[in-house]
């Protein structure tokens, strides 16, 4: 195993254990803002005209467990229920990301991701403006209806 998949394995371990508490927007975030972006720009290029859009990612590895599986397809079937109409007109974005994959690796620095995660992005202009990690889907992973309520409340708070 090498040595950053270590790091990201011990993070994954110590966040289960205690959690973090979710990033705000800080020098890191502003730093991979232009990379971040760009990222999303094809998603932005979708819904042309679109001044404020949210998007929802769920990031994960190559290496993908049970609950990393639930986790997408639990936020999934959030997005696709509760938000079909602001999916539809573009307002949420729901994008999956492998972050082992190189051009996507700036993503873990972006977002301070130490291993699976949703992150709501709301993007101002086709530029990232503030985000969330949402740290408390791994502790309410095993919990669908708990789960499902939180990752609804935080994406219809972003969409407010």
């Amino acid at each position: 195993m090498g040595t950053r998949r270590m790091t990201v394995w011990i993070l994954s371990v110590t966040m289960l254990a205690g959690g973090f508490a979710s990033a705000a927007a800080s020098s890191a975030f502003a730093e991979g803002a232009a990379a971040a972006s760009e990222s999303v720009s094809a998603s932005s290029e979708a819904s042309a005209g679109q001044e404020r859009q949210v998007v929802l990612y769920y990031f994960h590895g190559s290496r993908r467990c049970k609950t990393c599986l639930s986790m997408e397809a639990n936020a999934l079937e959030v997005v696709q229920s509760e938000f079909a109409e602001e999916l539809d007109s573009g307002a949420l974005v729901w994008k999956v990301v492998n972050y082992d994959e190189p051009e996507n690796e700036h993503f873990i620095k972006d977002f301070k991701l130490v291993s699976s995660s949703l992150v709501l992005v709301e993007m101002q202009g086709g530029e990232p403006v503030r985000f969330e990690v949402l740290n408390d889907a791994w502790s309410l992973a095993r919990d669908e209806w708990r789960f499902q309520k939180y990752v609804h409340k935080s994406v219809l708070g972003y969409l407010s």
